[in-house]
């Protein structure tokens, strides 16, 4: 069955009958119902059915990159296209510097037509004519050389690499808009196609950030067709719309076990929406979350996503976002968030009196991803630097706060402080009968607690007391409490009081478990030294455990001696061992 026919095949097997006609690119419309809730997969499984016969074989010790081997029963599907292999560096290089005797090509072999002669000439685009031209003269008549008539045999050899080259210089913006390919080349594109090759250089999966698939249909691969129903899902459609989601976790279900089959969709796809794509499976929980992650354990299991894919491939977490993120921060949240999950289900063994009582506003995906925002990042370094105290003990005491402390009404509160009259801070707004919070901004420091740090570093001559001070006496504190630079500092001045509190000086190295206990004592006081404190003694913060009953009876509960470092410490300590490792 021709692909087109199988994609209008999609269509009509929804459960309410398509209501528009309307094509999306070169594909049929979609109709209300598959847009809204996507195909069953019984719809999709024609397209699965029809899978490459491959062999995947794991990389050696010495190895740098993946393998594919295709079986001699496929001889008509071609080898995917390593981005760092050097005979497509060459090729490509040999395109960028002679792009001029390819532009002409097919007009200077085949001739003009009688309107050509009117309109040829250089427009700055290399179509598969003009690769064929070149390739066809073969060097006979002098005006090509042998370098330039390889280079156009192997990208008419190569659908995959000639795809890559159609829409390499595409915008990546990483939304809904998919850059379909037109078979024509300009030199932009070459141009990005050559930096993919440094950046996806040791690649296994990825090839370029955009999506790879061929003009013609016929050669699509099985992969290829299925990455471009779920593009065509989502091209041009309201988010509520789009059911390239659903697609996608269809296609990941029906291949979960397959690594080679995952491989050459993610590939299809390319990095910006294969990365897109994950990010909303695994934040929307349940069972897209479950899909997402099961495919994710195919890969790595088969050694299938390298450090060039997870560094290079970058996504928008919505077409409105300015920065990108990468796969590699990506895949870290979610590792994050499994690891504190598996913390907190080890606690609540010892019953519920015995978990921390955490905020559900924010999630690992969240906070990671904030935090490790280029602009966050710098202003967090800068300011942990400025007050003597380990960027990942800030980082993740701000990834911890967003996560297990920041509440619908602190949300409110942070709003409500920014936008409020000049001289109205609501530090005693009442919402819903109940108390908004006095900690203003990300971190939530309250006043008192900030002030008790202030005059802690004073008294005992801390390293940055000088700035401590300024910064609680500066004019437009209070107007700017909430904004994230604001409460980043407040946070950097109670954690070095804190460090010193605890140590008696202000360690350029602290160890993952001893940042995790400061930020228990952050989030909980310190009992008879900070304001409010409830959480640790003294002692118990300076050994960096507790030792109280209900400490015992969570050690014995769980069996896991660990977790006597306290629920606030224990479950936020993955936060720390990461960004310590992540910061340096």
């Amino acid at each position: 069955m021709h692909c087109s026919a199988k994609l209008q095949k999609l269509t009509e097997c929804q459960a309410k009958p398509a209501q528009s006609t309307r094509r999306t690119g070169l594909f049929p419309g979609l109709g209300p119902a598959c847009r809204r809730h996507g195909p069953p997969l019984s719809c999709l499984a024609p397209l699965h059915r029809e899978v490459i016969a491959m062999t995947y074989i794991p990389p050696s010790a010495d190895a740098t990159r993946t393998y594919w081997q295709h079986m001699p029963q496929d001889p008509g599907i071609p080898e995917p296209t390593d981005a760092a292999d050097p005979e497509l560096q060459r090729h490509l290089t040999t395109l960028k510097n002679d792009f001029k005797k390819y532009d002409t090509a097919n007009e200077d072999v085949n001739g003009s037509s009688f309107l050509g002669r009117f309109f040829d000439g250089p427009d700055g685009r290399v179509s598969a004519d003009d690769l064929k031209a070149v390739v066809k003269d073969g060097g006979k008549s002098g005006d090509f050389t042998p370098a330039q008539v390889e280079a156009a045999r192997y990208f008419l050899d190569h659908p995959e690499a000639l795809a890559h080259l159609d829409t390499a210089a595409a915008p990546r913006n990483g939304g809904s808009h998919w850059e379909r390919p037109d078979g024509l080349v300009g030199l932009r594109d070459v141009d990005a196609a050559l930096q993919d090759t440094q950046t996806f250089a040791g690649g296994h999966t990825f090839i370029s950030q955009m999506p790879v698939i061929p003009v013609n249909e016929s050669s699509w691969t099985p992969q290829q067709k299925a990455a471009a129903v779920t593009l065509a899902a989502g091209q041009g459609l309201d988010p509520e719309q789009r059911a390239d989601q659903q697609m996608f976790l269809n296609t990941l279900e029906a291949h979960k076990d397959d690594a080679a089959w995952l491989q050459g969709y993610l590939r299809a796809l390319g990095g910006a929406r294969s990365g897109e794509l994950l990010y909303r499976s695994l934040t929307a929980g349940g069972r897209d979350q479950a899909t997402a992650r099961a495919a994710l354990k195919t890969l790595k299991a088969n050694q299938s996503l390298s450090e060039s894919d997870l560094t290079g491939a970058v996504f928008k977490t919505s077409p409105a976002s300015k920065s990108s993120v990468p796969l590699k921060t990506l895949i870290a949240a979610d590792e994050l968030q499994q690891t504190i999950e598996a913390r907190r289900t080890t606690l609540s063994q010892a019953g519920p009196d015995s978990m921390p009582v955490d905020t559900s506003t924010y999630s690992s995906y969240d906070a990671l991803l904030t935090v490790l925002h280029p602009d966050n990042a710098k202003v967090i370094s800068e300011t942990a630097t400025r007050y003597g105290i380990p960027p990942a003990l800030l980082s993740g005491t701000v990834a911890s706060e967003m996560d297990f402390d920041h509440a619908p009404k602190d949300k409110l509160h942070d709003g409500l402080w920014r936008h409020a009259p000049d001289g109205l801070i609501p530090d005693s707004v009442w919402t819903a009968g109940e108390k908004v919070g006095p900690g203003a901004g990300i971190t939530s420091v309250h006043a008192d607690t900030l002030k008790w740090a202030v005059d802690y570093m004073k008294e005992h001559q801390v390293p940055g007391a000088a700035e401590a001070q300024a910064f609680w006496d500066a004019e437009g504190r209070l107007a700017n409490a909430a904004d994230f630079p604001q409460s980043v500092e407040a946070a950097a001045i109670v954690l070095a009081a804190l460090t010193h509190l605890r140590t008696g000086s202000l360690p350029s190295d602290m160890s993952p478990q001893d940042m995790a206990v400061t930020w228990g004592a952050f989030r909980t006081g310190v009992i008879g030294h900070t304001p409010g404190g409830k959480g640790y003694t003294l002692e118990e913060f300076r050994a960096g455990q507790r030792t109280a009953d209900d400490a015992n009876k969570v050690v014995t509960a769980t069996g896991d001696e660990h977790t006597r470092i306290g629920g606030n410490a224990y479950q936020s300590e993955p936060y720390f061992q990461y960004l310590d490792g992540a910061l340096g």
